[in-house]
């Protein structure tokens, strides 16, 4: 009987550590692949964030401009609404005449190779281009004539991911004078 028992030990020596090996390395996989979605699920969080302020510095860009046609409107000056392409910011934009508005330099059509090469400054609070902590985004302001009575205003904003990728987020409005 003892001797029965020690065969029986001497046939399974080894398939504990086998088993051991074999358990390791299932939960080495399932280990790697949650760290693998948690990567992916933080550089996905990265760029939604980027999209997300593109999306609101672009709209800012509609509502600088909407200011100023209100108040050529007001004043019965809508057809001498400027145009242009212009790098304007909440703190140089409103209330500012549009005649005073940095302009981007160069030739060409706005939007069509020729974009803002300054980028906004982030000061804790607002974005713009005097002062604060430099940032990714560029924002272009084009403003054109639709029509007799039209403004057409695109607001462009671009950056580059972390990848070295442009990416840009567009919005566009027009302004009637009605």
């Amino acid at each position: 009987m003892n001797s029965q028992f020690r065969q029986h030990l001497r046939e399974r020596s080894g398939q504990a550590l086998v088993e051991a090996i074999v358990a390791l390395s299932v939960l080495t996989v399932g280990f790697f692949s949650i760290l693998g979605f948690l990567i992916g699920a933080a550089g996905s969080t990265g760029r939604a964030v980027d999209q997300t302020a593109a999306s609101f510095l672009a709209a800012e860009g509609l509502e600088i401009v909407k200011g100023a046609v209100e108040r050529f409107r007001v004043i019965g000056d809508f057809n001498n609404f400027p145009r242009g392409c212009f790098e304007v910011d909440i703190k140089n934009g409103l209330g500012d005449d549009p005649a005073n508005w940095p302009t981007i330099p160069g030739g060409g059509q706005c939007g069509q190779g020729r974009f803002s090469q300054t980028p906004l400054n982030f000061d804790g609070g607002f974005y713009d281009y005097d002062s604060g902590t430099a940032t990714k985004f560029l924002r272009t302001i084009d403003v054109e004539r639709a029509s007799a009575n039209s403004i057409r205003t695109r607001s462009i904003v671009q950056w580059n991911d972390k990848g070295g990728i442009r990416k840009e987020v567009s919005y566009e409005a027009y302004f009637y004078d009605y």
